[in-house]
């Protein structure tokens, strides 16, 4: 689901801004995606094929003027996060 949400995101938001000939987007992966932790597998997967999308898809709108970048944030120390240490 993590995947498909981010382009589904994207297929609309590029409808706007290709119209416009501008825009910016940016998408939220994780230093997971980058590298990879024990157990996280398949979020893992999700996460680098945000990045690999967000990646290809900038490289097809860039010439518009559309700019697509990607975020990879860390761990936060949350209670979720310590139960799960």
């Amino acid at each position: 689901m993590t995947l498909k949400s981010v382009w589904l995101c994207m297929k609309y938001q590029l409808q706007v801004m290709t119209k416009q000939n501008n825009g910016v987007i940016v998408n939220t992966s994780s230093m997971d995606a980058l590298l990879c932790s024990a157990g996280t597998s398949v979020y893992a997967a999700g996460k680098s094929g945000v990045i690999a999308l967000t990646k290809s898809v900038a490289q097809e709108y860039g010439h518009q003027n559309i700019r697509i970048n990607s975020l990879c944030p860390g761990a936060f120390c949350t209670p979720m996060l310590e139960k799960n240490s």
